[in-house]
């Protein structure tokens, strides 16, 4: 998705209100400018080797029913707009950590021999984590589902892990901060066929499952050409299992 995600808010109230004003202007670029079309997302699909951007991330992958939820959504635009792209169920995956991007095949495939090795140490003691109050988001690039972390684990896990890679000598090239999580499942890949009024009033219409929520339980490395996550096209490793916290005693 073009652009950066939000700057969570501390509350539930606050957080509505940014993606209200974001929905807005996601709406506002549409149809001041139309949608973006990427073009390197055609020449990927059209060829095996079109996208030349190789990458290292570390990245979750939707549970059953939050790919249903996002399938759902993209039944609903696609009805409208069945040329568009619409990431396939396997290939939605949320990006935890850019460790790096727009490089050379060479070295993304050299950074990612050292980084498996470590995965064990990067995620030692670090535990699953929840992400609630689902919300769609759009701008000229496409669609994306975006959740609130129900508490600190997100930022927590997404900080320990920068560091440790730090530690570890293998610095990140996070693109903007990833203070929320956000699912992409749709780009533009041509001009709209339909008229812009009618687009623009079924994106505004979008609406998640309220109680959708997804328990982050582990972690998978991927690297390759993996912008958009193709899962045919790319290599990985896992998943690596987060850890639950115990629960705490009962009474005596």
């Amino acid at each position: 998705m073009a652009g950066g995600p939000p700057d969570p808010a501390k509350d539930l109230g606050a957080f509505r209100t940014q993606v209200a004003r974001l929905r807005e202007r996601g709406l506002r670029d549409l149809r001041e400018r139309g949608p973006w079309i990427d073009r390197t997302l055609a020449e990927q699909l059209a060829a095996r080797g079109g996208d030349a951007r190789h990458g290292v991330n570390l990245v979750g992958r939707p549970p059953d029913e939050v790919r249903r939820a996002i399938s759902t959504l993209a039944a609903s635009l696609r009805e409208l707009e069945p040329s568009q792209y619409y990431y396939p169920p396997e290939d939605l995956h949320l990006t935890l950590v850019e460790i790096r991007h727009s490089r050379g095949e060479e070295e993304a495939d050299a950074v990612a021999r050292r980084v498996q090795p470590l995965m064990s140490a990067l995620l030692d003691g670090l535990h699953v984590f929840g992400l609630v109050h689902p919300s769609v988001l759009y701008d000229r690039g496409g669609c994306a589902l975006s959740l609130l972390p129900a508490d600190g684990g997100l930022e927590e896990v997404r900080r320990r892990i920068v560091e440790r890679l730090r530690d570890l000598g293998v610095d990140t090239e996070e693109r903007y901060e990833r203070s929320v999580a956000h699912v992409t499942f749709a780009r533009y890949l041509r001009p709209l066929e339909v008229p812009e009024g009618r687009w623009l009033e079924r994106l505004s219409a979008l609406e998640p499952e309220r109680d959708l929520r997804w328990t982050v339980g582990a972690v998978w490395l991927t690297w390759g050409p993996n912008w958009y996550g193709m899962r045919s096209r790319i290599r990985e490793a896992g998943p690596y299992p987060l850890a639950t916290p115990r629960a705490a005693p009962g009474p005596e």
